[in-house]
């Protein structure tokens, strides 16, 4: 009887260390790929010559940038701005943010103005719009080494230069002359590289003779990036 018993015994000990061995061998759990995030969101933000005007600080900037792909978010808002160079903007909102999935990282950086009123250096009406949103994303998943860049721009009632825009904005360069100073105003720049996208809704660059570049205004500027290393 005994031999009989260590017969039975043997193979259930081998089917034992079969389970165990099969355990073991599992993959590891699913998690998003240990890459380096940052974004940026910006209600409005002029460069302009320094003799001219007083600098101009960005106004209701969002911005979440980690070198220990710990996922977080920082919002910012302001009421209204008037300033001399950028005309008035009603109310601005902004958002950063580094999130995560199970096998997915993500940043992302959003921007909203409402009630828009530009005008050039010498203070002429340029652009108006009710409100003007973009927003630039960036995400990787595991097991992939592309990072995927999206940019969007929305506008209600946007007007430059008699044109009237609504809804997904297209990229446009519109020229327009304003007697000594020339302004130039660019909708929905995109700048795209391996790791990052930039998202310029509105941009209106104002230049003058013998000067150049006299103010560079950007209306809710969005950026998002992705690296393997900080």
């Amino acid at each position: 009887m005994r031999s009989v018993s260590r017969r039975w015994m043997m193979p259930a000990a081998l089917a034992l260390v079969s389970v165990v061995a099969v355990g073991t061998a599992q993959p590891a759990a699913a998690a998003p790929p240990a890459y380096y995030g940052s974004a940026t969101a910006t209600g409005a933000e002029a460069t302009v010559v320094p003799l001219l005007f007083p600098p101009l600080p960005p106004t209701a900037r969002a911005n979440v940038n980690t070198t220990n792909v710990t996922p977080t978010t920082q919002t910012t808002g302001l009421p209204n701005l008037t300033t001399p160079v950028l005309g008035s903007l009603g109310a601005i909102n902004t958002s950063a943010s580094l999130t995560d999935t199970a096998t997915t990282r993500t940043a992302a950086g959003t921007a909203g103005i409402s009630d828009v009123s530009l005008v050039n250096a010498l203070g002429s009406p340029v652009v108006a719009a009710d409100s003007i949103s973009s927003s630039a994303t960036a995400s990787i998943s595991q097991g992939s080494t592309t990072v995927v860049r999206t940019g969007t721009v929305s506008v209600q009632n946007l007007t430059v230069a008699g044109q009237t825009f609504n809804g997904a904005l297209p990229s446009q360069t519109i020229p327009i002359s304003a007697g000594p100073i020339s302004v130039t105003v660019y909708l929905n720049q995109q700048v795209v590289t391996a790791n990052e996208i930039v998202v310029i809704p509105v941009r209106v660059v104002s230049t003058a003779p013998l000067v150049g570049v006299v103010a560079d205004v950007r209306i809710g500027e969005t950026r998002a990036r992705l690296s393997a290393t900080p």
